[in-house]
């Protein structure tokens, strides 16, 4: 019983745990609407982008923080980046070989996104992650300008 003597309904929505109702909710807002919608509800889903740039060639500092500026300026037009080179900080204490990280890390995120934006710069890595995501459907942006055309035309 409720204050001032009211009973709850006792329906079968009550009885499902919440965790599990939202999740419902979430399933049945997305059916049919491929695998990365827009919208779901009156919430915007956001384009996830790989960002895809020098590493190695250059100062490796420079280097992530031209990713990590990237990575701020997608966040502000409201979409998901994806920054691999933050990992900078995870091969300092744990490192791997250029190999490792890009076949057993970066290329399988890749292929999760929706975009990839290729900064400017000599990359080898880079290169071969723009051709990873084009084989695996993944929409290549060469530059900010591409990016935003691609970003206008997604549904």
């Amino acid at each position: 019983r409720l204050a001032h003597g009211k009973s709850r309904k006792s329906n079968r929505t009550n009885r499902i745990p919440m965790y599990k109702r939202a999740v419902n909710t979430m399933a049945s807002k997305s059916k049919g609407r491929g695998a990365n919608p827009i919208k779901m509800g009156r919430k915007t889903v956001r384009s996830s982008i790989y960002i895809a740039s020098p590493y190695s060639i250059g100062d490796r500092a420079s280097n992530v923080r031209l990713q990590l500026d990237a990575f701020d300026r997608i966040m502000g037009m409201g979409h998901l980046p994806f920054a691999p080179l933050l990992n900078h900080f995870q091969h300092l204490v744990h490192p791997r070989s250029d190999e490792s990280w890009i076949h057993d890390y970066c290329l399988p995120w890749v292929e999760r996104c929706d975009l990839i934006l290729r900064l400017p710069g000599v990359s080898v890595g880079a290169d071969l992650e723009v051709n990873h995501a084009i084989w695996h459907g993944v929409e290549p942006c060469f530059g900010w300008g591409d990016l935003e055309v691609a970003l206008e035309d997604r549904p």
